[in-house]
């Protein structure tokens, strides 16, 4: 008769995937009183072998087969990659910044022979997130890994906001009259993490005569997150003396 066993020393069943040697053994034994003359030695598989056997002799000429098989051995790891796209499945680059909530798909094959057990599923991301990693095992319980990050996502709209001040420093009032120059200053800040794009607006002078409305400026952050626009002035100046 036959029995196999693993390298670990587990019982080993035919026709099973195992990433392991694979050791054959067989017992003989001899009722008819004559003796064994031989009996086949142990047997070591490293690779996948259809199907294996040994033979039992005893002194008078008598002899007994015994097969074993198939044994299936796969020792290679299968492979696993990850890529990743934006909600709206344009293709999303690690390390980058984006607005939209991002999913990880891997792709897994095995070419040992004993095919997948299971690929990481995808994974949908609404925050950021330092990495993330997947696996893929082969039904030989080989298995590999792989990793994507880091994922960065900023949804929060960046702020602006514009104050206004005289020639002489001291605050200006919207929509009140003034015989001084003007300065508008805008203010952005990001808390969304990914920072802005670029600068803030630049200051807005009024110096002349007449009547004028600052710009409602706008900025955005490196996600592509635009602001809401800034408040504007209602600029007043006359400079005219009565007479």
């Amino acid at each position: 008769s036959a029995t196999a066993t693993k390298a670990d020393a587990t019982p080993y069943t035919s026709g099973t995937w195992t990433n392991q040697d694979v050791t054959v053994h067989y017992t003989c034994a001899d009722t008819g009183g004559s003796g064994l003359a031989s009996c086949t030695a142990d047997q070591t598989f490293s690779a996948t072998t259809a199907t294996t056997g040994g033979t039992a002799t005893d002194n008078a000429g008598n002899s007994a087969g015994a097969t074993f098989g198939p044994i299936n051995i796969d020792k290679t790891a299968p492979t696993i990659s990850a890529s990743a796209k934006n909600a709206d499945n344009t293709t999303y680059t690690g390390g980058s910044w984006t607005k939209q909530d991002v999913t990880v798909h891997y792709t897994c094959a095995d070419t040992g022979g004993s095919g997948l057990a299971n690929c990481t599923a995808d994974q949908v991301f609404t925050a950021t997130t330092a990495s993330t990693s997947g696996t893929a095992t082969d039904n030989a319980g080989n298995s590999a890994s792989a990793t994507f990050g880091p994922i960065n996502i900023d949804k929060t709209k960046p702020t602006i906001s514009a104050t206004a001040t005289k020639a002489d420093a001291t605050p200006y009032t919207s929509g009140t009259w003034t015989n001084q120059a003007i300065t508008v200053k805008f203010t952005c800040a990001d808390t969304g993490g990914s920072g802005l794009a670029g600068s803030c607006p630049a200051d807005q002078v009024f110096s002349a005569e007449g009547v004028f409305t600052s710009n409602a400026a706008t900025v955005s952050d490196n996600a592509g997150n635009m602001s809401d626009p800034a408040n504007n002035f209602s600029v007043k100046i006359d400079k005219t003396p009565p007479n």
